[in-house]
């Protein structure tokens, strides 16, 4: 999400107000699982086919590691 705290993590990010519309219409729907924006939803799939290989990839985002190609 688009946010100071999320400043340095890597494009694409969400827009909070995108975050927002997409939870709300979640509710509408009566849909318990909802993943705004295209990061989300693709580790959201990834999940299902490779839980194994996100964890391996997110742990890269842990402190002292390398955050998408960047120094963190």
């Amino acid at each position: 999400m688009n946010t100071e705290l999320a400043k340095d993590w890597p494009n694409p990010k969400v827009d909070p107000a995108e975050v927002v519309r997409v939870a709300l219409q979640a509710v509408v729907n009566e849909e318990e699982d909802v993943y705004p924006g295209e990061q989300a939803t693709q580790i959201s799939a990834q999940l299902l086919s490779d839980p194994k290989g996100v964890e391996k990839y997110l742990a890269g985002f842990l402190p002292g590691m390398s955050l998408a190609g960047t120094d963190a």
